[in-house]
């Protein structure tokens, strides 16, 4: 072969193994690594196939920072010495170490030898500094952290790295290690001290910083810079902080709103004015307890108050003023004035300042549908009785947030965007009810400047009639499907209704079962495509929560005294599942021991739900109660169990049908108590049967804001249940719950409650069966059970009674509320007597916690009308749980 032609085939082969290489393709990276050099393999040109390329050998190449182990490095290279090249391999080389957090550069660099037909691997890397130490600069209100609480390995550290402190750094140049308020931030945003630095990280720990900040010092200017020492391979970061004035606003003034005054624009801001105790300059419904040094209301906060001038941009839009415009300070110039440099004399107080441009009003003149075939053939679907639809509310439940503000439409009402927003999504469901669920609505608007009236058009896609085929249920790892299915209101074979699609997820949400720990319900539902036309399947994707709880602890009530309890509960219990720990069954188990200085209590109690597939729940309670708090004189002892069934009658009423037997012991009496308790000493059986009719629509059960609760019980005792004693006995228990403001959910609850009892032939009604009132839950300025007919020192109690009470609630925090409440009542000798002759009443105030779960109730009552007998001054009540 002549030079020539060897010269042709060499380029010839050298263009070929290019191409393959570009082919395979050539791939660079930003990130750190370092590895070992790998002992080159070696191939036999018979094991190779024709046109592909292997790896001979891997290296190594530190192009800066500190040198890594090259025996980790070579842990992540994916290609060995003998293996195929490829790309894949290649991309998967860079992903993993750049995984590993150690490199700010990679790349993985084929290098061909042509006459070999076989590739080296040259891994490059630049490996990232060992963060050794943070600083802070121009930090006052907060400190950056205390080396003094580390440990001897890392005070070592601080000495041993004392050269690479900067000049001047903060709190003295100390390197800072995982303590202080601001070191914490550091720490949040995942940077420390003792891994390589990620400049990511710095800049996230800078955001942390400057959000801590922004709170008191909205203008706050935050910096860093990062100082490496490349010998040593090590880097230090230092923050730098401006906070200038801690700013709190004073006023909030508004210019040119005629539709609306001050107080109703304020109540559509976040934004607050400071106030040491109460405001009234924004009373009434907005900020009015206020307590700004505890609470914090009243500060600056530029990314708040931007949405507060959308805020009021969308409540000006929704009331109908469609043109308004907003204008507020900008933040360059609200940073100027209130700086240290150019207004350090107003101490951080700013009033703020909003411009409005109302423009003109519009009103809705004109709705128009289109589209609606279906109402050719059903008056439902006429365009009068679409537009009479979107007039009314929606059925309780639907509407969600603040959806339930907007949702009417109707001609000759302002005009509001978020209204039509709503009445789309009303004729979407209202097509949804009968089975059309891929209806489609678009409107369009034609406003009139002149008039300012608006004329709505809804183009109605109706699409084809669905039917449910079936119910696929997902991600119930513990929870049994049929439990699941039965809290559905869809069954195949009936139409698609998206309404009862949104009820069934609302009742599943409702559940205990599929709640995280975050409060949030893991529960939806959808409509999936099926291939049979007007068919579609019902999915429901749920994740199951841990429902059981083993709690103990310790308290204090002036009921109870000093008490400490242990409790098991399983909400998802299955009695006849013990292969999946007796879970997933729905069922209800609770196990309790209360033991106090005052009482002992022990109960069981079981409940299914559903028995028999049927909408029915049974259970029964099972209890011993002694207790020493009912009278000083003598102790009660109370063991029985009581069986029930309960079921929806209608709407949100539900029966609750009862027998219950007790076995209740008078013993330990004194010598000197009134006859009618040594006439009831030892034990009285008593057996009777009742019913309770109860309508709860409450929208807390902690923390009720609206909505009502009743509950009407009758029952009989002895008859034909048998028992020593024969007497009926009625109660009616009702409370409501008005929101008042919104702001703070200030709440006024009035209640009232009455008792009667009355007993047949020679019969009579026990003493301890009788009614008293006075205690933490009814008349909490009185002691318990004295406010009742007396014989002797000891309440004997009556056989009618009535009771009154009006509290008021404000919310301080999201746990916490602060009471104001009214207390009255009587209870008389005779049954059925009802007269107010005996009146006792009370005022105080009070508060209520959520703690561990539980409601605490702290409460102190001042008696205004008593009587001789109970007297005894102011009360101081701690009780746990919710009344009535």
């Amino acid at each position: 072969m002549n030079p020539t032609a060897a010269s042709r085939h060499k380029t010839a082969a050298f263009a070929g193994t290019l191409a393959l290489l570009l082919a395979a393709g050539t791939q660079t990276a930003f990130a750190e690594a370092a590895a070992t050099p790998a002992a080159a393999g070696t191939q036999t040109a018979a094991k190779r196939e024709a046109g592909k390329l292997y790896v001979r050998k891997v290296l190594f190449k530190n192009e800066g920072g500190p040198k890594i182990d090259e025996a980790l490095i070579a842990a992540h290279v994916s290609l060995k010495p003998g293996d195929e090249f490829s790309r894949p391999a290649q991309s998967a080389t860079i992903r993993s170490l750049y995984a590993t957090n150690l490199f700010d550069f990679i790349t993985v660099e084929p290098i061909p030898d042509v006459d070999a037909a076989a590739v080296d691997l040259r891994v490059s890397y630049v490996a990232r500094p060992l963060l050794v130490g943070i600083f802070f600069e121009g930090n006052k209100e907060w400190d950056g952290g205390t080396p003094e609480a580390q440990t001897e390995y890392e005070q070592i550290i601080v000495n041993k790295l004392d050269s690479t402190r900067p000049e001047g750094g903060g709190n003295g140049g100390v390197i800072e290690f995982f303590r202080g308020k601001l070191i914490k931030e550091c720490t949040d945003a995942g940077l420390t001290v003792g891994a390589p630095l990620d400049r990511v990280l710095v800049a996230r720990a800078e955001s942390k910083i400057r959000k801590k900040y922004a709170s008191r010092f909205p203008f706050v200017k935050i910096s860093h810079a990062v100082k490496t020492d490349a010998d040593a391979g090590t880097a230090t970061v230092t923050f730098f902080v401006e906070e200038n004035l801690d700013t709190r606003v004073t006023e909030i003034k508004f210019v040119g709103n005629k539709a609306f005054d001050d107080y109703t624009l304020r109540y559509a801001m976040q934004t607050s004015t400071w106030a040491y105790t109460f405001d009234f300059s924004e009373w009434p419904g907005n900020r009015f307890l206020k307590f700004s040094p505890i609470r914090d209301l009243g500060r600056f906060d530029y990314d708040t108050y931007r949405r507060d001038l959308v805020a009021l941009k969308n409540f000006y839009q929704n009331a109908g003023y469609l043109d308004v415009e907003i204008y507020g300070q900008p933040r360059e110039e609200l940073e100027e004035g209130y700086s240290f440099v150019n207004n350090e004399e107003t101490e951080g107080d700013m009033p703020l300042e909003i411009t409005i441009s109302e423009g003109m009003r519009y009103h809705l003149d004109a709705i128009r549908i289109s589209g609606n075939d279906l109402g050719k053939q059903h008056a439902r679907f006429t365009e009068e009785a679409i537009v009479a639809m979107l007039a009314q509310y929606s059925p309780r439940g639907v509407r969600r947030g603040n959806e339930e503000d907007f949702d009417l439409l109707f001609p000759g009402m302002p005009y509001s965007p978020q209204a039509v927003n709503v009445a789309v999504e009303k004729i979407r469901e209202y097509y949804g009810q009968v089975g059309y669920l891929n209806c489609r609505v678009a409107v369009t608007r034609e406003p009139d400047v002149d008039t300012g009236k608006v004329t709505l058009k809804f183009k109605i896609s109706e699409g084809e009639k669905s039917y449910l085929r079936s119910v696929v249920v997902e991600g119930n790892t513990t929870t049994k499907s049929e439990i699941i299915l039965r809290e559905l209101v869809l069954a195949p074979g009936e139409v698609f209704d998206m309404v009862r699609m949104k009820t069934s997820e609302s009742r599943l949400k409702n559940t205990s079962y599929f709640r995280q720990p975050s409060g949030q319900a893991s529960v939806s539902l959808r409509a999936a495509d099926t291939p049979v036309a007007g068919q579609k399947d019902l999915v429901v994707s749920v994740t199951e929560a841990p429902t059981g709880s083993f709690n103990f602890g310790g308290g204090f009530s002036t009921v109870d005294s000093l008490s400490a309890y242990v409790e098991f509960s399983e909400s998802n219990f299955d009695l006849f599942n013990w292969r999946n720990h007796f879970r997933g069954g729905g069922q209800k188990f609770r196990f309790r021991i209360q033991v106090g200085t005052n009482s002992t209590t022990i109960e069981q109690s079981f409940e299914e739900p559903m028995i028999f597939g049927r909408e029915i729940a049974v259970g029964y309670d099972a209890y011993y109660k002694s207790d020493t708090y009912v009278s000083s004189s003598y102790n009660t002892v109370d063991a029985g169990v009581k069986l029930y069934a309960r079921r929806r009658l209608f709407e949100r009423v539900y029966g609750t049908f009862y027998y219950k037997i007790d076995n209740y012991e008078i013993k330990d009496i004194e010598w000197d108590v009134p006859q009618f308790v040594w006439d009831e000493a030892g034990y009285t059986l008593l057996s009777r049967g009742g019913i309770t009719l109860s309508r709860d629509t409450r929208d807390s059960y902690l923390f009720p804001n609206t909505g009502t609760k009743i509950a009407l019980t009758n029952e009989l005792v002895g008859g034909p249940f048998g028992g020593e004693c024969t007497y009926y006995k009625m109660r009616l228990d009702a409370a409501r719950w008005f929101p008042i403001f919104n702001y703070q959910e200030q709440t006024l609850k009035l209640r009232m409650r009455a008792d009667t009892a009355h007993a047949f032939g020679n019969s009579y009604v026990p003493f301890f069966e009788k009614i008293k009132y006075g205690g933490p839950y009814n008349l909490r300025g009185f002691r318990y059970a004295h406010v009742a007919p007396f014989i002797g020192d000891e309440p004997y109690g009556g056989d009618s009674g009535f009771f009154v009470s009006a509290e008021y609630t404000i919310k301080l925090l999201e746990q916490l509320r602060f009471a104001l409440f009214y207390d009255g009542g009587f209870v008389n000798a005779d049954s059925f007597d009802f007269s107010p002759r005996e009146w006792n009443d009370d005022v105080g105030f009070g508060f209520r916690m959520l703690i561990w779960g539980a409601l605490l109730n702290l409460d102190i009552g001042f008696p205004i009308n008593t009587s001789d007998d109970n007297d005894d001054g102011m009360r101081f009540n701690i009780s746990f749980g919710t009344s009535f």
